[in-house]
């Protein structure tokens, strides 16, 4: 589910008003059917209100929940369909992107930078450089974990140029160099920091896991 705030206009002197919420899509979103399946309302005393309109089967997950209840109402569904080939703009349609964005691996450099001071008091900076692209939407949210001599996890969200909003700004299809840095406080482990992993989100919602330190799986033997 996209999470969204909206505002709500009450008349003077009246308590009843009217809600609104918009959702901005990329227009290569996947073609189909989507609604509302949660509204979240507040007053000024801090009341809260939630209404689900759910109509899935039974065990399915939405919302944080198993199921649904007596009080969920049937979701209103609008159609959005993929653009024709002679689709007009204005035509409420979309390109469609399926595919998730491209990591240039070999062009993945990590780093650890540290002036004469910093290396006396474990403080520095954590820097991460490597090539991506995408085919329609673009890339937008780049999410990133650092493992630190501990083996602690560091993660956090890259700040680029595209990281918000719905349309991509520039060519989705051109190589860009992405860098991300993680300012080390006076006192961190010394030792080796190792980039964990990258995540790539397009602007459509497609997600490519990028996993850079091997992950031990085990199974208990239950007869120990």
């Amino acid at each position: 589910p996209v999470y969204k705030a909206g505002g709500c206009t009450v008349p003077e002197g009246e308590y009843d008003g009217t809600c609104a919420v918009t959702w901005e899509l990329s227009p290569y979103s996947a073609a189909g059917q989507y609604y509302v399946a949660m509204l979240s309302v507040e007053d000024e005393a801090h009341n809260k209100r939630e209404q689900f309109f759910t109509a899935q089967p039974e065990g399915w997950t939405c919302c944080g929940r198993v199921g649904n209840t007596p009080d969920d109402e049937y979701p209103i569904l609008l159609d959005l369909p993929p653009c024709a080939a002679d689709a007009a703009p204005g035509d409420k349609c979309v390109g469609e992107d399926h595919l998730p964005p491209q990591l240039d691996r070999a062009s993945v450099t990590a780093a650890v930078e540290q002036n004469d001071d910093d290396k006396a008091h474990g403080a520095g900076t954590v820097r991460v450089t490597f090539k991506a692209r995408d085919d329609k939407a673009g890339i937008g949210t780049v999410q990133y974990r650092i493992m630190d001599p501990q083996g602690m996890s560091h993660s956090g969200y890259l700040d680029h140029d595209n990281a918000y909003g719905p349309v991509f700004t520039g060519d989705p299809q051109e190589w860009k160099v992405y860098e991300l840095k993680l300012p080390l406080a006076r006192g961190s482990p010394r030792g080796v920091w190792r980039l964990e992993s990258l995540d790539l989100h397009d602007k459509a919602g497609n997600r490519k896991h990028h996993q850079f330190i091997e992950l031990l799986q085990f199974v208990p033997d239950a007869t120990a």
